[in-house]
């Protein structure tokens, strides 16, 4: 596969497919508690919602800013993350709030991108502080002055910072798959 085409596949995948971040990010638990199991080249965690506990984003600075919200309260995601807990489980468990875990170690590696005018940034700041605490490889990237899924494109980000978020993912993608760029 060239580079070029990696460009466009990539270009496809990132613009017009969104993969829920928590889900992502407990595949990524699933890996290393099945060791059996082969890993993917790379994961990239866009956006994730890391927390749906909310115990640090329920009152953030950027509801004004990015569109998570909605209305300006975090009512419709409280509801959302009682869906995604189920019965079972209460949305502060670790197995829910991932980036409330207590044990990251083995995680596979993987690059977390989040905006810094994005509400859950803070999820994704923990995520990655655990996981380095816990000797996981974890590539950081924050948009500046970015909102929610802004690698996707679109509305949520102007042509520069799109352009800024490409190169870094494609960057990304090419040294975790090991494409020859020369």
């Amino acid at each position: 596969m060239t580079l070029q085409e990696v460009r466009s596949s990539h270009a496809f995948c990132h613009r017009y497919v969104d993969f829920p971040g928590n889900l992502a990010a407990a595949l990524l638990v699933y890996l290393r508690d099945h060791p059996s199991i082969p890993r993917p080249a790379g994961t990239i965690l866009i956006s994730p919602w890391l927390d749906p506990s909310l115990s640090r984003t329920a009152e953030s600075p950027f509801v004004g800013t990015d569109f998570v919200y909605g209305d300006g309260t975090c009512n419709g995601t409280r509801l959302m993350a009682k869906a995604l807990a189920g019965d079972k489980y209460d949305p502060s468990s670790p197995e829910i709030s991932l980036a409330l875990s207590k044990n990251l170690k083995g995680v596979p590696s993987h690059m977390c991108c989040y905006g810094s005018a994005e509400v859950y940034q803070e999820d994704s700041k923990m995520w990655i502080q655990r996981c380095k605490e816990d000797a996981v490889d974890v590539t950081e990237y924050c948009g500046k002055g970015a909102v929610h899924t802004f690698p996707l494109g679109g509305l949520t980000a102007d042509s520069k910072l799109e352009n800024e978020s490409d190169e870094i993912l494609l960057d990304y993608i090419v040294k975790q798959v090991g494409i020859e760029t020369s």
